[in-house]
């Protein structure tokens, strides 16, 4: 997953989500992960902190394998760390981030 600010006007990446995709195609071009396709979801933050939790409720219960290219500002992410999902390639602005 993908947790990105790609619509508020205060302060927006879009282009995290796109570069994240972008990997993701040339990994499943090259016959992906061990043989196996790699599915990015994408979830905007909007830079709201209730928003921001949703994203990563969802990822939760999704079980994504990890989470990618994203920035997470509001939330601990010891919650991600007891479901066992990483934090990969990513920004956060707190000090257990």
């Amino acid at each position: 997953m993908s947790l990105d600010v790609a619509n508020n006007p205060a302060f927006s990446q879009p282009q995290t989500f796109t570069g994240a995709q972008a990997r993701v195609d040339a990994i499943n071009a090259a016959g992906g992960l061990g043989g196996h396709p790699v599915e990015l979801i994408g979830c905007d933050s909007n830079l709201d902190p209730n928003q921001e939790q949703a994203c990563i409720d969802q990822a939760i219960s999704e079980g994504v394998a990890a989470i990618v290219s994203s920035s997470i500002f509001f939330t601990p992410l010891t919650a991600l760390e007891e479901a066992g999902i990483p934090f990969i390639g990513a920004q956060g602005i707190t000090p257990d981030q």
